[in-house]
């Protein structure tokens, strides 16, 4: 999922509230006035993306998407669609007395209102304004039904601001979720739009700015989308005079008996992202395998005691955990590394080995997926699924340094700033992709600071999958396959184009 036309400040609900109120003051608008300016824009989105569907079926709760819902279906209603309205009938919402008004309109029409329990009256629409992102709390068995009856329906179903079931705060779920086809969002994307379960529920984003963007832009976030714009404004061309001595050296730790495959991508991964040189220290089984079957340009080395000591003085940036286990072979390697001053990249069974640890260095990237997060903060794997956006800024607060939650809507969180990956697709549920990423972003660590280094390094891993992924399609891709690719999304000559 890509959405190019969004704007990349990310706001909680709490201050989504507060800068509604703001702009309405700033611009000088009642509550009726904007209500009536948001409900006539989404009419109007809406009738462009289903431009022949004629039959309306609009849920409505009683909050503020429920206001939208009754605007929309009066304003259908007198350009002649067939337009009929479920009311979610609950009491519940600061601002009843404009449902009640709106109600008594409608019913004006001699429409009229049905509950949620009745049949479906003809549909070839079903627009979502029942829960919205300032109702989950009020979540009841109730709404289940109606929203399996609705995600059952052959009618397309579009969400206002976001699906009900879906929590904008998390991007988590209460269970059953409206399945939309489109989701049309009023000013204030939040996290639940790009996080978590948001990608299986939500459909394609449409944004509406009311042409309020000008305000809109002096306000920032310390939440930010990025996608390979990112790319545009933070990969500059580099200088025609370096050598292969100062575009970086890579020293990547791991492979014990068995498990190659996982040191060598990251390797790889390095390399193609443009370090100048690579070393790998791994088990002494690995080397002739290394050396016979993978590429020539990688340096390979037994990891010794020895050995570890003299290439961390060599290198400028250490990568340890992928294929390293979790023994005494792996244990040592973890402890030497972690004592020494330089940038430190750790992953898979490094992040296993931190758990036994309280290490804290803000001179390092730690890059988890769900099931790691659990055992870092021994928690349960829903834990970590609940709230990404918290667990990512709890693993920061334990660990310091920068955290990459890895998953659908990815994660980046440094002590001030957090980002969120709009990029990627489910071809990257294969092994192999958390090595090749690791040798991403520790390239980039070479001369980046490492919030910078690990976003960059996210959206281009993504940003090559998708490319692949719409190319081929996603099911068979393998992690291997984004070294085809890679190049056009870390030189500024293919990304301007």
């Amino acid at each position: 999922m890509i959405n190019i036309n969004l704007p990349n400040d990310i706001w909680s609900v709490h201050d989504s509230i507060k800068l509604q109120k703001e702009i309405m003051q700033f611009y000088n608008l009642s509550f009726e006035e904007f209500l009536q300016k948001a409900s006539t824009s989404i009419y109007e989105k809406i009738k462009k993306i289903y431009p022949n569907l004629k039959n309306w079926l609009l849920l409505c709760g009683h909050n503020l998407n429920g206001l939208y819902g009754y605007s929309i279906a009066i304003l259908a209603y007198y350009e002649g669609y067939n337009v009929n309205i479920i009311d979610s009938q609950e009491k519940i919402f600061f601002k009843n007395q404009y449902i009640d008004s709106l109600r008594e309109i409608w019913k004006r029409t001699g429409k009229k209102i049905y509950s949620l329990n009745s049949t479906f009256p003809k549909a070839n629409l079903i627009i979502d304004a029942l829960l919205g992102d300032q109702l989950y709390v009020f979540y009841k068995e109730k709404y289940e039904k109606i929203i399996k009856k609705v995600n059952m329906h052959h009618a397309k179903t579009l969400s206002i601001d976001i699906p009900s079931g879906l929590i904008s705060e998390t991007g988590n779920t209460f269970g059953e979720t409206i399945q939309a086809d489109d989701t049309i969002i009023v000013l204030f994307i939040k996290p639940g739009h790009l996080t978590g379960k948001a990608r299986q529920y939500i459909g394609k984003i449409h944004y509406i700015h009311l042409n309020m963007n000008n305000w809109l832009k002096r306000k920032k976030s310390p939440i930010q989308r990025i996608n390979t714009n990112f790319l545009k404004n933070k990969l500059l061309p580099r200088s025609p005079i370096l050598h292969k001595g100062n575009c970086g050296k890579i020293l990547v730790i791991g492979g014990y008996k068995g498990t190659v495959g996982a040191v060598y991508m990251t390797a790889e991964g390095a390399l193609r992202a443009g370090a100048g040189l690579v070393k790998i220290l791994t088990h002494k089984e690995n080397i002739a395998m290394i050396n016979i079957t993978v590429r020539p340009e990688l340096m390979v080395n037994e990891l010794t005691k020895f050995n570890l000591e003299k290439e961390i003085l060599w290198s400028d940036v250490i990568i340890i955990g992928p294929g390293l286990g979790k023994n005494q072979w792996g244990k040592f390697a973890f402890l030497t590394v972690i004592n020494s001053k330089k940038p430190i990249l750790l992953d898979a069974d490094a992040l296993s080995i931190l758990s036994e640890h309280t290490y804290k260095n803000n001179n390092c990237i730690i890059t988890p997926h769900p099931k790691e997060a659990a055992v870092l903060l021994n928690v349960k794997i829903q834990d970590i699924e609940n709230n990404r956006l918290s667990i990512a800024k709890e693993l920061r607060k334990k660990h310091k340094g920068i955290v990459v939650l890895k998953g659908p809507g990815t994660i980046i969180a440094s002590k001030k700033k957090i980002a969120i990956a709009d990029i990627g697709n489910v071809g990257m549920a294969t092994g192999g992709m958390g090595d090749i990423l690791s040798g991403i972003i520790g390239s980039f660590m070479v001369d980046m600071d490492l919030f910078t280094a690990a976003s960059i390094g996210c959206i281009a891993h993504g940003a090559a999958a998708d490319f692949l992924a719409k190319k081929k399609g996603t099911r068979g891709l393998l992690a291997t396959d984004l070294f085809k690719v890679l190049y056009k999304f870390i030189n500024p000559r293919f990304l301007k184009k």
